[in-house]
């Protein structure tokens, strides 16, 4: 039989346009522009290549309610792709209201019952018919808290064991899910949601408390390719065993400096068979980001001139680019920076981030040993105790506090 071709991508918030030049002939913002790029070039392949099927796993804007110029940039490649052929749109965090009564942001696709085009709102399995034959789609939308369990339920529970409820709910719909499933024909589960030893990227640090976390046995069958979206890091977590394929796409534009060094695009998805899938990850070509640093701490001549050779030296064109220079504080009023962003001007750079000038007085500073996008906010508070001789019971009975209030945020 001739293969399936399924296009898989995820975590496109479009509507980021805090930094960037504005465009003069469509008046917005240049990382608009680039996002849109990044679809277009999407678009292109999944035309070209003569996709059946494009999944998409949540996150289509920033936030639940985008400007309607964003919606209609959206749209129009939306429709595009669905021309073509069928499309599932899946309804991820940032989407999603604060007020579960409320539509999120790709529910007007649904109203307008515009053809072609699904929207995942619900964990339900979808019979999507395309020109090479059947595909069962399973639509795991972003697990709501407070739609999962009820007031009643967690009110004399832990934080531990809200988490754990919360699980095992999931878990049992997903298993319901999977035994809906038909094994003779092709099957996605399309979800937005974090597993258990997934790596987490830049979307981490805004997280509140703890996440829905799914465990991976809980996807492993019967459904003959998993889809995920909401970890911004292209990853396939069973890519060392025989298991299906479990495969988050990744973001497909950088969101901000904590995906610096990720490779940004799609995933295009081949089932020849319910036994046989392959895939390959199809990078575009989004916009670089790069970080200068500079530890000054122990003393420096001429530190100016090491920043400038610095940025001479790098290749910065078209990149977004932020400076980082920590410096003891009496060294710190040696450094000229508006030579540095008159360097960085000539050097090419799309965008200046920022140049931030970090004055270190005595000891008082806290250095971490990892990055602080791959830590939890309970994580950094520790550590932050720790650097303050907060320790034994008091440093306990703190983080119990702060582990209940992030418990009782949505």
């Amino acid at each position: 039989m001739n293969p399936i071709r399924i296009l898989h991508f995820a975590d496109f918030h479009l509507g980021i346009d805090t930094i960037g030049p504005m465009d003069p002939e469509t008046r917005l913002n240049g990382r608009i522009l680039d996002y849109l790029d990044c679809l277009d070039a999407l678009v292109e392949y999944a035309i070209g290549n003569d996709a059946d099927l494009i999944v998409f796993a949540g996150d289509a804007f920033n936030k639940h309610n985008p400007e309607p110029t964003y919606q209609r940039e959206f749209g129009e490649r939306i429709v595009r792709l669905a021309n073509h052929c069928p499309l599932v749109l899946l309804v991820g965090n940032h989407d999603m209201p604060g007020m579960i009564e409320k539509a999120s942001a790709v529910d007007i696709y649904a109203t307008l019952q515009v053809p072609n085009v699904y929207v995942g709102w619900q964990p339900e399995t979808l019979m999507i018919e395309t020109k090479r034959g059947n595909v069962q789609v399973t639509t795991f939308p972003y697990p709501i808290k407070s739609q999962w369990l009820s007031a009643k339920e967690t009110a004399k529970l832990s934080s531990d064991g809200i988490k754990l409820l919360w699980k095992k709910k999931i878990s049992k719909k997903l298993k319901e899910l999977g035994n809906g499933i038909d094994r003779d024909i092709p099957s996605i589960l399309l979800g937005h949601f974090s597993v258990s030893n997934a790596i987490y990227g830049s979307e981490r640090p805004y997280i509140i408390g703890w996440d829905a976390e799914v465990e991976l046995g809980d996807l492993l069958s019967p459904w003959n390719y998993v889809a995920l979206g909401h970890l911004h890091s292209h990853q396939d977590l069973t890519k060392n065993g025989n298991n299906v394929p479990v495969v988050y796409s990744g973001s497909l534009e950088r969101v901000d400096f904590g995906e610096e060094n990720d490779d940004k695009g799609f995933v295009w998805v081949e089932i020849k068979g319910t036994d046989d899938v392959c895939y390959e990850f199809v990078e575009v070509d989004a916009r670089p980001y790069k970080t200068l640093r500079f530890d000054f701490t122990g003393g420096v001549k001429r530190p100016t001139e090491k920043i400038l050779e610095k940025i001479e030296n790098t290749g910065l064109m078209a990149h977004i680019v932020r400076v980082i220079v920590d410096v003891k504080d009496e060294d710190a009023d040696r450094i000229r920076q508006q030579d540095i962003y008159e360097a960085l001007i000539a050097a090419g750079v799309w965008a200046i981030h920022s140049v931030q000038i970090k004055r270190i007085v005595g000891e008082h500073t806290m250095r971490l040993d990892v990055p602080v996008a791959s830590m939890t906010q309970i994580e950094l508070l520790d550590a932050y105790f720790e650097h303050n001789d907060i320790s034994g019971s008091k440093k306990a009975s703190l983080i119990k506090a702060a582990k209940d209030i992030m418990s009782n945020i949505e």
